[in-house]
């Protein structure tokens, strides 16, 4: 029975090049997303590649959501062996001066990328226990950089890296590998059309070097196939 890799947080970008290349390696794929319509189109563009997969309607702030999700993959594929906590938040209204941000933005980032992701490993927990599987969460160099208006990215992000760094330990002696990849940048979708028409970075953004949504997935399958090491970043690879 082929594996299959769970994406909580499927987007354009790096969910969608994670599942094709997880995909093109023989693994099966559960996509979960907020938003039924860009699931089918992920669900469509992966099928028209000759990857199986299956999608499930969650928000990943919602424990709840994401119980049912994990069971419905569980249930449909027979097994899950490797999870990728991908959700990255309103990035477009994030960039702010840390004086600049209200408490209530900053919790819904603390829900989201810190709160959300220690749920996800506590659901996901019994399926990798038997499966010997892989748990991988995505985040960014702020989470030990204090760039520029990134506080509000970067306060949840450091709280990310210790907590994938103790599960690491933690979950050890029970087979399950726990992964962490901070990539240097809001990585550039691999469809330039796409790239164009986004929406989750701030009006204007533009950086002279560039990480990939395809460096990403290069990245988290080696991750994911040697389970080690525990973190791997993902440098900038385009020069714009």
């Amino acid at each position: 029975m082929n594996k299959v890799i769970v994406v909580i947080g499927a987007g354009k970008g790096v969910g969608l090049e994670i599942a094709r290349k997880f995909g093109q390696n023989g693994f099966r794929v559960g996509l979960v997303g907020r938003n039924a319509d860009k699931l089918a189109a992920l669900q469509e563009v992966l099928h028209l590649e000759g990857v199986e997969s299956a999608v499930s309607v969650a928000d990943a702030k919602n424990t709840g959501d994401l119980r049912r999700a994990m069971a419905e993959f569980s249930s449909h594929f027979g097994r899950i062996d490797v999870v990728l906590y991908n959700p990255p938040g309103s990035l477009r209204s994030a960039y702010k001066k840390a004086l600049e941000i209200e408490s209530v933005e900053l919790t819904e980032f603390l829900q989201v990328r810190l709160i959300g992701a220690l749920e996800a490993a506590k659901l996901s927990y019994p399926y990798l226990l038997e499966s010997s599987g892989s748990l991988i969460y995505t985040s960014g160099q702020s989470d030990r950089f204090a760039y520029p208006n990134t506080a509000m990215l970067g306060v949840p992000q450091a709280g990310l890296k210790l907590m994938a760094e103790h599960l690491f330990h933690e979950l050890q002696e029970s087979g399950i590998f726990v992964g962490y990849t901070p990539l240097d940048n809001p990585p550039m979708y691999a469809d330039e059309a796409e790239e164009a028409r986004r929406d989750d970075v701030p009006e204007g953004f533009f950086l002279s070097e560039r990480v990939t949504a395809v460096d990403v997935a290069e990245k988290v399958f080696e991750q994911v196939a040697n389970k080690g090491p525990h973190e791997v970043r993902v440098r900038s690879s385009i020069k714009l």
